[in-house]
């Protein structure tokens, strides 16, 4: 077991107590609007189910079935709901990142998967880390949008294009 998956899985868990703050703040603004709730979720998906699949193996270190089991858990069901949550919202940055982050959990499920059936599993580990990275990058670059993204309803945003008005961002515009 390599410094990655301790220091992987405190990245995720930290990044998703800023993405948590975040959605806090922005609670008011987001609580009536379903999409917006929706995306939330999805973010949060993005670095709780990579930090839980870099967690788990640290309960025994020296079991790689273990990490395959939670690599393998984790993946498929974080396919599946990112799956769910795609069909159920679309916009310009979903429509790309959720069907990117549901092949980059499916090729880490598959990974863990093969890795079963070998005995050292050293390349596969390596494959997935930096899929995992993959994810958490895509992750902050989709909270990034969001961040600065109002509502989609230019009624709601005072007409700024998906920037909430009275938003630093809408000031420049």
């Amino acid at each position: 077991m390599s410094d990655f998956y301790p220091a992987f899985s405190a990245t995720c868990f930290v990044v998703l107590s800023l993405w948590l703050t975040t959605v806090v703040t922005r609670f008011g603004e987001w609580r009536n609007d379903s999409a917006q709730q929706v995306r939330a979720f999805g973010v949060g998906l993005f670095f709780s189910l990579p930090g839980i699949m870099t967690l788990v193996p640290l309960v025994d270190p020296a079991s790689s079935r273990l990490w395959e089991l939670a690599y393998t858990i984790v993946a498929l069901g974080g396919a599946v709901v990112m799956a769910m949550l795609f069909k159920s919202v679309r916009d310009r940055v979903t429509t790309i990142a959720y069907p990117a982050a549901i092949a980059i959990y499916l090729a880490i499920g598959v990974i863990a998967i093969i890795g079963m059936g070998q005995h050292v599993a050293h390349v596969e580990n390596r494959v997935d880390q930096v899929l995992m990275c993959a994810l958490l990058f895509l992750g902050v670059n989709v909270v990034w949008w969001l961040i600065f993204a109002g509502s989609q309803d230019p009624a709601k945003s005072g007409g700024t294009g998906g920037v909430a008005a009275g938003h630093p961002a809408a000031a420049a515009d």
